[in-house]
């Protein structure tokens, strides 16, 4: 069996120029994008659990043109939302 690793680098920057200044003060992107596959590596989900997270409104999408761009701000505020596992309690 072969298992293959990879590691996916989003650069918010990839040019190194200096962002212009946003209306709030700060210089950072207004969106983070990815597609389908970077987003479902970094939300360690499938693409139709993924497709299934858009639908629900869980998680934000976009088109730019035939692609589909994954806000991942939604993905981490998505994973922020999610309900905690309470601990059972020792059995007796």
């Amino acid at each position: 069996m072969r298992v293959e690793k990879f590691t996916i680098v989003i650069k918010k920057n990839p040019s190194n120029k200096p962002l212009p200044p946003r209306a709030d003060g700060t210089s950072a992107p207004a969106m983070r994008l990815a597609t389908v596959r970077e987003a479902c590596a970094y939300g360690r989900f499938g693409h139709t659990k993924c497709y299934d997270y858009i639908n629900q409104g869980n998680i934000i999408a976009y088109k730019r043109g035939r692609r589909t761009m994954i806000d991942l701000d939604s993905i981490d505020a998505f994973n922020a939302s999610l309900q905690r596992i309470a601990p059972k309690e020792a059995a007796e």
